[in-house]
């Protein structure tokens, strides 16, 4: 079996790989998923190792190929495996990316799984917002509903990160300038090597955000490290036993 799920709205596909997973984990609850990426170089032969080591008493198995393109070359052996595997009930292959190359088109029609997720925009765009504002129960005005719709036109992850942000108390910011800068700032901290540059971007946000908004939108960032995840959440217990506050912990974490 396999589920393709194509596009450039990586936000919607990841909640839809998310919804998968659950579903296929009620099922089978020892499931363990393989990942792997079309960047790598060995992955087709990681993927067949994993195909054909399958035991008559393992089960179904469950693996994700991602970073798939148009451009992506599968050579002939590669192809044949993935037509074998579409055959087979008991695998379960998962094809992420922004494009499917011309090689593995069936992969896109039945018996074969696919959805496409092409950036909202207009009224689908305006929908998804209004639904992500329910799901929060935040109170917006319609100027505020306006100055998101601007800023992150077709970009979802943006504007799940904004409203996130809002839901944990912060402020809606009062014009463009405000909310991009934010989000830039948040991806140059998690990103630089320059205690320096670090400590900079850390006294402008606080300058203009609170630090415990600063502090959890950081630890939720997409731009996040499994590292700096676990040094985030080392923080968060000294901030809940009441070792340290959030600005301490910003600090912290921005000259380690």
């Amino acid at each position: 079996m396999i589920i393709s799920l194509i596009g450039q709205d990586t936000y919607l596909i990841q909640q839809k790989l998310r919804s998968i997973i659950t579903e296929y984990k009620k099922k089978h609850s020892q499931l363990t998923i393989q990942k792997y990426s079309a960047l790598d170089e060995e992955w087709l032969v990681q993927l067949k190792i994993f195909f054909e080591n399958q035991s008559l008493f393992e089960g179904t198995k469950f693996a994700m190929v991602s970073d798939f393109k148009k451009s992506t070359k599968v050579l002939k052996d590669g192809v044949q495996l993935i037509e074998k595997i579409l055959k087979n009930e008991n695998v379960f292959l998962i094809l992420v990316g922004d494009g499917i190359p011309t090689s593995l088109s069936f992969a896109t029609k039945k018996p074969a799984l696919f959805q496409e997720f092409p950036l909202l925009a207009g009224g689908e765009f305006l929908s998804f917002l209004d639904h992500e504002i329910k799901v929060r129960a935040l109170q917006l005005s319609k100027e505020d509903i306006s100055l998101l719709l601007k800023i992150y036109e077709g970009d979802t992850w943006g504007l799940v990160s904004e409203l996130d942000r809002l839901e944990l108390g912060g402020k809606m910011a009062t014009d463009f300038i405000d909310h991009k800068n934010f989000w830039q700032r948040i991806g140059q901290f998690l990103k630089s090597p320059s205690k320096t540059e670090r400590l900079a971007l850390l006294e402008i946000l606080l300058d203009h955000f609170e630090a415990r908004e600063v502090f959890n939108m950081m630890a939720a960032s997409k731009f996040i490290s499994s590292a700096k995840k676990e040094q985030f959440a080392r923080y968060d217990i000294f901030v809940k036993s009441g070792k340290l506050d959030y600005e301490e912990c910003l600090i912290g974490m921005a000259i380690s």
